[in-house]
Formats: C-alpha cells, structure tokens, sequence
C-alpha cells in the first residue's frame, strides 16, 4: 500500500523549543512533513503559507494566544483539525472554550508520544473524511445544477443565474438578452423516430448551444425540447446576430434512422433586459422573482410568434 504520509503538512505550534523538536522528532521517525513556528504570530501567517491538513497547537503562546489562534483558523472555509496542547494547570473553563471555538482534541503536558502519534492519525483520518465528504458535496451541488441528458445547465441552474444577472444589471446596468428555442415539430419527430433519436437531437443541440456562445453566456434546458441562453452584457441587436449563427449551424446537423436521413429546425423567442426592465433601483426578492417570469414569459410569447410562422424562425419582444 501506497504511503501517503509525506503528502499530509503538519503545523507545529510551540513556544518551548524542547518540547517542539520532540514532537518533530516523532513526526519525522512516522513519515509525515512537518513545519515549526514558536508564535501565534508566525502559526497564522504559516498557516495560510502552506495550508497544513493538521495543527498541532499549544494554547499560551508570545504574540497571539493560542484559543484565537485556533478561532482564526477555524473561521477557514476548508476544516483543519487542531490538537490543542495544554499544561496540567488548564482549567475546564478554558477546554470547554476551546471547545466551543472548535478545538478537535486535547493533549495536556508532559504527554505520551505514543498518544500523540495516535491523535495524530485519527485527526488526520478525520480530515480525510471531510474532504470526501466536501467533494461529495460538491459533486452533489454540480448534479443538481446540470440536465442528465444533455450535460447543459437545468432550469433550477437558470433562476439562480438570472437572480445574479439582474442584480448585476442594477449595480452597471449592462442589458442582457434571454432566448428561448425549442425544435420544431419535436413531438412529431419522437412519434416518428423514436425517443432515441429524439434524445440524440436534444444532445446534439444542446452541443451546438455550447458551441457558438461564449463561456460567459448561460445555457440551459428549460424543459422538454425547449432550451434557453443568456446572452450576457448583450443588446436585442447583438442576440439576433447570435440566434443566426445558431439557425445555420442546426441546419448543418445530419440524423440518420433506418437509412433515411432527418434535418431538424428550430424556432426562437428573444426578450431583452433594459431598463425599461428594471422598476425600481431597489431590487427585492419579490421583485426578484416578478422580473424573471416576466423575461420568461416575454421570450416566450416570441417563441410562440416564432412558431405561427411555421417554425424555422426567430421573433423579438416589442
């Protein structure tokens, strides 16, 4: 099995240079990489340097304490376990403080190298279980936020964005455009076809969406075969230039079934965000929610313009 000791950095926090260098004695003797500083002063300033997956922390140090030195690595985004070092006439008021500042484990002087190899490995392990668990909830917050099928953004993903793009639009009031496109004759093509090349469609497209927009634009399938982009700090004239390349690109995209080759079309809506948009400066969470539906709707109510046409088209909001 594979040694990763040298990967895990400990922080060695100790004013007493005696005690220090045993400590990093037993730590050298197990493999692991370890760094010593002799203040608080210096423990955070190291601290944010090498970013240790584990603090082993005396509480009465020169310059800065101990306790806030622990409060001030614990009000990190990432968790760091500490092992508080304490001499015997530490009262419990001071570990209970510690505690509620999160100290993770206490080791009172003179103490067991033995014990303090022990607690180092279960706090390490249990760093080990935090990390796992963050990614874990990292990749839970990236699926909820992402269409299975198509690999886009989803419509949970969309409000969130359009909430950050208005708020942005009241502090620079840079306009922005929403259009919504879905495929013409989509249900036809399913009943025909099948859901397989319906799905292949969907998937293609959404490729084709990714494509031609910039990175800071915002795709996201809405719902069924309709699809929607956010075209960021861009006016009605400039979404318009954008959906053509769109509509020449799809017609270029090739299905095949049963040896019979299929062209697909697609019809969009734009509505823009100006500020004829924005009621008033003073931006609420209900007004918030009104401002979206409203963009929605609107773009919309194109798409259904779009469609009266016979499909293969693009309307705007007056």
């Amino acid at each position: 099995m594979k040694n990763n000791k040298k990967k895990e950095k400990i922080l060695i926090v100790d004013d007493d240079k005696e005690v220090a260098r045993s400590i990093e004695e037993v730590l050298e003797r197990e493999g692991y990489a370890y760094f010593t500083v002799h203040d608080g002063e210096q423990a955070l300033l190291k601290f944010k340097e090498i970013k240790p997956s584990l603090v082993i922390l005396d509480v009465d140090l020169p310059k800065v304490d101990g306790l806030t030195v622990c409060k001030k690595i614990k009000s990190e985004k990432k968790y760091t376990p500490v092992i508080m070092v304490t001499g015997s006439y530490t009262t419990l008021k001071d570990k209970i403080e510690g505690l509620e500042i999160g100290t993770d484990d206490y080791l009172i002087k003179p103490f067991d190298l033995t014990e303090l190899i022990a607690r180092t490995r279960t706090m390490l392990h249990l760093r080990g279980l935090y990390d796992e668990l963050d990614k874990a909830k990292k990749l839970f917050e990236e699926l909820s936020l992402t269409d299975p099928l198509t690999g886009v953004h989803n419509r949970r993903y969309l409000i969130k964005r359009l909430n950050q793009e208005i708020k942005r639009f009241g502090r620079t009031g840079d306009e922005f455009s929403c259009v919504i496109i879905d495929v013409d004759k989509f249900k036809h093509l399913n009943d025909t076809y099948g859901h397989l090349l319906g799905d292949d469609v969907l998937k293609k497209l959404a490729g084709v969406l990714e494509t031609t927009t910039r990175e800071t634009d915002i795709i996201a399938r809405y719902g069924g075969d309709e699809f929607v982009i956010v075209a960021v700090d861009t006016d009605r004239n400039g979404t318009l230039i954008l959906v053509e390349k769109l509509f020449k690109k799809i017609e270029k995209l090739n299905f095949e079934k049963n040896g019979q080759k299929i062209n697909i079309t697609i019809s969009s809506g734009i509505s823009s965000f100006n500020e004829k948009s924005l009621k008033s400066k003073i931006i609420s969470s209900a007004s918030l929610e009104e401002m979206i539906d409203k963009l929605i709707a609107t773009a919309d109510k194109s798409l259904y313009e779009a469609k009266k046409q016979e499909g293969n088209s693009v309307a705007t909001s007056s």
